[in-house]
Formats: structure tokens, sequence, C-alpha cells
């Protein structure tokens, strides 16, 4: 399965003097299980409030009935050693919802505190063919 992240759109916090770096983490959960079955994370974006990725990320898991994705948008602060990351904000993707047989592009909001309106464009899951 392949995931596709495009791009953010009105980080909450960034403007050009107080830019911080995004990046994308995205994990395949099981729903009736409620464990985490894989990770995956875009590189850094460059310092804006609506970041472009173009970054795919790639899952091995073939069986995607009850699974979703949980696509969480963070930020470095300091430098990459002694920085902190900070959570953004996040988005639960059901997979069971989507029709996996052709390609699916949508926007889905990012939650994290009831003032926070950013979102994200995923392109979720395509199936690899190679």
């Amino acid at each position: 399965m392949t995931v596709e992240i495009i791009e953010a759109r009105n980080l909450c916090g960034q403007n050009r003097r107080n830019a911080r770096i995004p990046y994308v983490k995205v994990y395949l959960a099981s729903s009736t299980a409620h464990q985490k079955l894989a990770k995956r994370k875009t590189k850094p974006a460059k310092r804006a409030a609506d970041p472009a990725f173009y970054e795919r990320l790639y899952f091995s898991e073939s069986d995607l009935h009850n699974k979703y994705l949980k696509v969480m948008v963070w930020r470095q602060e300091g430098s990459s050693v002694f920085g902190k990351n900070r959570c953004i904000g996040e988005a639960i993707v059901s997979l069971d919802g989507l029709d996996l047989s052709t390609k699916v592009q949508s926007w889905y909001k990012l939650f994290a505190k009831p003032h926070q309106k950013s979102e994200i464009a995923v392109a979720p899951p395509a199936s690899r063919t190679m």
C-alpha cells in the first residue's frame, strides 16, 4: 500500500517569524486490536505555514480490513539533537470506507485542540504495483 503525503495548510502558529520545521508521521493501525502495525514518516519540509511534502510512504500490509491510518503532523523546534518535537495535530483515516482499488485523494482536518483548523492533503492508499 502506498500513501502519498502531499501538503498541509494553515498550520497553527506558523508564520515567517516563528516558523518551525514540519514533518508527518503515519501509523497503520488495527481497529480491533488497538495496536500500531507500522510507522512511516516524511522528511522535514521547509519552514512554512503551508508546507509541501510530495512524499510516498510504503506499507507492506496486505489485509486492510479493520485498519486505519493515523496521520500526525509534527514540528521540530530547536536543533535536531536538543530540540523538542511537538505534535501540531492528527487525522484518523478509516481504510474500511475507502475504495482502495483506485487512487483516493482527499483533505483531512487535523485535530489536536478545538481552536486549531489545519488541514493536510493525503492520497491514501493506492495498491502498489510492481
